[in-house]
């Protein structure tokens, strides 16, 4: 039976006109629910209206407005409950089609979807910034796919209320934070939060952690498995109560029963990309039964890909696109038969289908996702979940369901901590596996369609991208992490890390070090006790195998307590002047130059020195001009380097021309923050590196800069801006407007 075309054309149309994108499920169920022969047409416009959502984001961010003054007059179009702090998406007057994201303190009576209100900002708003280097999270990218032009914060004041309906959604919606705000087991509401709503705000970071190494993370972001599951239940619930109500048709009452509360559950969650896609996917099903008709899976993947990507074409570029939607379009195409056998199966090849991406994008991969999936998610998703929505549901007549579910919540997460325990740390295996990761998928694809041939072909190309797209044999990162320092140095297989910037959970820094495939550091350099260096110190030795610490004799006071804090065996100690081994061809050599017993930490700092075959690299910490000449007194020609760490971030107080004729600079890389209020780099600092011909980069400016070395030369680049040759010949690179 073919498709009726009908429905098909009222999804499509109903589908294009936001903000009820959502009528695609309702309008093209009957559609899917068919056993017409279209499986390939909807996935075929999905991967076409994705592609062209790529382009269409560069052009709908160039098109911008200017959105000036701190007092708007808006609509509100959603309303953000998860995090600290609520937040509202307003469509400005002055910029219709642009969307302003506003922190408010509370919600003002009246406000919800659809309401009127004058907007007082306490600042003027800030377009999104673009990712500072590969890898880390794009603000503008992530802002572009959900049409967020500014951000800001402020207060909001109704001078329209909403309608009734979406007053008492967001009613509802309020009422289960609130619900979980009063539940009495704390770490159990967290996760429950989590599971059921999708918000990680509160959770301890051990937590987050075994979620991570079972890889089972994806069910603190509301997996699609959660609709399913939830679904599942309601529909097998209600059709044997049906049955035995003596109901002529039990299984159409339990699927329109189960529709609508998958639904709700999709709304609760604020409507994530994966809950959406499951919620699609899962009504085309339940509407099949209430037709009678088997829906094709392909079909309904297509559907939800379209669904997804109409209103927001660019959502094809994240990271949870490829996941959710990867992992199940390889479950229908390789995915057979019941039994735990076959279950098992399914979740190898959801695993290897996910393998590639969580690589590409994350730098890890966890062994133990496909058995331990296997034993914590149907508790998750087909027991937490029906009962913590149960829960919520009966919290006003009693809060003793919501507290027991909780109890059962903590329990669950115990039992995820445990099972992370036993299955060990995630692999940190770098961006660069994902090719090689992706053959055992393209194995198994290539021997069920009979093309075993073309398989073994195309996966041995895929090692051999693994190996061209690797880290270069030397490797030095300057990381774009605010106002302070965090550098890493990478020869083959070893690394260290020169300081870990200011913030205390080292995001930026884990990221990076996980992208190179770097999970163990032969050393940690805190150059000195300041926070701007040393606030993300904890966190690092927490979350890497450090094998020696180093830092100044001064800074030992706090940085004994922030190694005793982070529970690692890591010594520590001061360097003197060590040459520390960076496997057979690369030294990281300290030296050191006797600073006063009450010498600021500033010119306490260790300097160091980073010797590759044919260049070398001089990291200096924050010393400034007393400690510049020390350095210079001590050490006269050994400071020779191609490329310098400015000191002191380009203060006024640093970077000599007693240390600039030492180290003879070809190029200099300032590690500063965007806007900082000490105005770093000076200027009369970097017009004297210029006058000298001295190449210059700020990571304020220009993001990351990477140096690359290997035999032929030497290279800095920057992740905005043109590369600058630092090897074999001189570079420059002129100074922006």
């Amino acid at each position: 039976m073919r498709a009726p075309l009908l429905p098909l054309a009222l999804g499509v149309v109903l589908g294009a006109l936001p903000p009820w994108p959502w009528g695609v499920a309702l309008g093209v169920g009957l559609a899917l629910a068919s056993r017409g022969r279209i499986a390939l047409l909807l996935p075929a416009l999905a991967v076409c209206l994705g592609g062209a959502g790529v382009f269409w984001g560069a052009r709908w961010a160039a098109q911008q407005p200017v959105l000036e003054g701190v007092r708007q007059s808006a609509v509100v179009r959603a309303v953000e409950l998860t995090g600290e702090t609520p937040r509202l998406r307003l469509e400005p007057d002055a910029a219709p089609g642009y969307l302003l994201r506003l922190s408010v303190p509370r919600l003002p009576a009246g406000l919800g979807v659809g309401a009127r209100v004058e907007v007082r900002l306490t600042a003027p708003p800030r377009r999104p910034s673009p990712a500072d280097a590969d890898g880390l999270f794009d603000a503008q990218a992530w802002s572009t796919t959900r049409r967020l032009g500014w951000t800001a914060r402020g207060h909001a004041r109704v001078l329209e209320p909403a309608d009734s309906v979406s007053l008492a959604w967001l009613a509802l919606r309020r009422g289960a934070h609130a619900a979980l705000d009063r539940a009495p087991n704390v770490q159990g509401a967290q996760v429950l939060r989590g599971l059921l709503l999708g918000d990680q705000s509160g959770l301890d970071d051990a937590v987050v952690r075994a979620f991570e190494t079972t890889g089972t993370g994806h069910l603190l972001s509301v997996s699609g498995l959660h609709i399913s599951g939830l679904a599942w239940v309601v529909f097998v619930a209600v059709r044997r109560l049906a049955a035995k109500l003596g109901a002529l048709e039990p299984s159409r009452a339990a699927a329109l029963c189960a529709f609508p509360v998958a639904w709700l559950f999709v709304g609760l969650s604020e409507w994530p990309l994966a809950a959406v896609r499951s919620g699609v996917m899962t009504g085309g099903m339940l509407l099949g039964h209430v037709v009678r008709r088997r829906a094709e899976p392909l079909n309904l993947l297509g559907l939800a890909a379209l669904t997804v990507l109409w209103p927001d074409p660019t959502v094809a570029r994240e990271p949870s696109f490829g996941l959710s939607f990867g992992a199940v379009l390889t479950l229908i195409v390789l995915a057979e038969g019941q039994g735990p056998v076959s279950w098992l199966r399914a979740s190898l090849a959801a695993s290897a289908a996910t393998a590639p991406l969580q690589a590409g994008f994350f730098g890890t991969l966890s062994p133990a996702a496909p058995w331990a999936n296997l034993l914590l998610v149907p508790v998750a998703s087909g027991v937490l979940v029906p009962a913590g929505m149960l829960a919520l549901a009966l919290a006003p007549l009693s809060p003793a369901p919501l507290a027991w579910t909780c109890e059962a919540t903590a329990f669950f997460t115990a039992l995820v901590e445990e099972t992370g325990a036993l299955a060990g740390p995630v692999w940190v295996v770098g961006a660069h596996a994902a090719w090689g990761l992706a053959a055992p998928l393209v194995l198994w694809a290539g021997a069920r369609a009979g093309l075993p041939r073309a398989a073994v072909a195309i996966s041995a190309a895929l090692g051999v991208a693994t190996v061209v797209v690797r880290p270069p044999a030397v490797l030095v990162e300057f990381l774009p992490v605010g106002q302070g320092d965090a550098i890493i140095v990478k020869c083959g297989a070893h690394a260290a890390l020169i300081d870990a910037g200011p913030d205390p959970e080292a995001r930026v820094v884990r990221a990076r070090l996980r992208l190179l495939g770097v999970d163990a550091l032969d050393a940690v350099v805190a150059t000195h006790a300041h926070p701007d260096h040393t606030g993300g110190l904890a966190a690092t030795l927490r979350w890497f195998d450090v094998a020696r610490v180093f830092a100044p004799a001064d800074a030992h006071a706090v940085l004994v307590r922030a190694t005793w804090g982070a529970r690692t065996r890591a010594p520590l100690s001061d360097p003197g002047a060590l040459s520390l081994p960076l496997g057979p061809t690369c030294a990281l050599r300290f030296l050191p130059h006797d600073p006063p017993l009450r010498a600021e930490p500033n010119d306490t700092s260790l300097v160091a020195r980073l010797d590759w075959p044919g260049g070398r690299a001089l990291f200096t910490g924050d010393i400034e001009a007393d400690a510049e000449v020390r350095l210079v007194a001590h050490h006269g020609a050994d400071l020779r380097a191609d490329v310098l760490k400015a000191p002191h971030h380009g203060s006024t107080t640093s970077s000599t021309p007693t240390l600039l004729r030492a180290v003879s600079p070809r190029a200099v890389v300032f590690t500063t923050g965007v806007k900082n209020p000490w105005g770093f780099p000076r200027e009369g600092i970097v017009d004297r590196y210029a006058r000298r011909g001295v190449a210059w980069l700020d990571t304020a400016r220009h993001g990351s800069v990477r140096l690359d070395a290997d035999a032929e030369g030497a290279w800095l680049t920057p992740h905005r801006g043109p590369r600058v040759r630092v090897g074999g010949s001189s570079g420059t690179l002129r100074r922006p407007p």
